[in-house]
C-alpha cells in the first residue's frame, strides 16, 4: 500500500505545508535542492521543521473533492501539533489553506494567522525551477521576512 509521505519533526518551529506530493516524494530532483537550499538561508536544523502535505497521497490534479478528502488529515496534524510557524510553499497551498481572495504576490507580502499560528506564503521549489531568473529574487525577499518571523519567535 501507499505510505504517506512526511519529513521532519513532530512540534517542530516549523511547519512547510506544499499542495501535494510529487510522485512518491513531496520534491523531486531540483525542487528538493532548492528546498535544501531555502532551509539553510534559514539557519533550520533538521530537528527545526517538518515537510507536509495538503494532498497525502499522489494524484493527477488537484480539485476541490481530492482537497475536502485530504484536508482534515492536515487540519488534525495542525491542531494535535505545535509549531511555531507555518509557510505555504506555493499558491495552491495558500488559497486552500488561508481562504484569501488576494492575489499570489500579495498573499506573499503579509502574514496570516491560521489556526493561531503565523503564516507566511512563498514559492513553491518547482516555481523557481520552471522560472528561475524571474522568481529567485522574489524567494529571497521572501525568505528574509520568513526568517523575521523566526527571530520574533526564538
Amino acid at each position: 500500500g501507499y505510505k504517506y509521505i512526511e519529513e521532519g519533526k513532530v512540534d517542530s518551529k516549523v511547519l512547510f505545508i506544499v499542495s501535494g506530493p510529487s510522485g512518491f516524494s513531496l520534491f523531486e530532483g531540483e525542487e528538493k535542492r532548492f528546498f535544501d537550499a531555502w532551509v539553510k538561508v534559514l539557519e533550520l536544523e533538521s530537528i527545526d521543521y517538518k515537510l507536509s502535505s495538503l494532498i497525502r497521497c499522489p494524484s493527477d490534479s488537484l480539485d476541490d473533492d481530492i482537497v475536502n478528502l485530504c484536508k482534515r488529515y492536515l487540519i488534525e496534524e495542525m491542531t494535535k501539533e505545535r509549531h511555531s510557524l507555518y509557510v505555504l510553499l506555493g499558491e495552491d497551498a495558500a488559497r486552500y489553506i488561508t481562504h484569501s481572495k488576494e492575489g499570489f504576490d500579495q498573499m506573499r507580502r503579509r502574514e496570516f494567522l491560521v489556526n493561531n499560528t503565523p503564516t507566511r506564503v512563498t514559492f513553491h521549489p518547482r516555481d523557481i525551477v520552471s522560472d528561475y531568473n524571474r522568481v529567485r529574487k522574489e524567494v529571497y525577499r521572501d525568505l528574509l521576512e520568513i526568517k523575521r518571523n523566526l527571530e520574533k519567535i526564538n
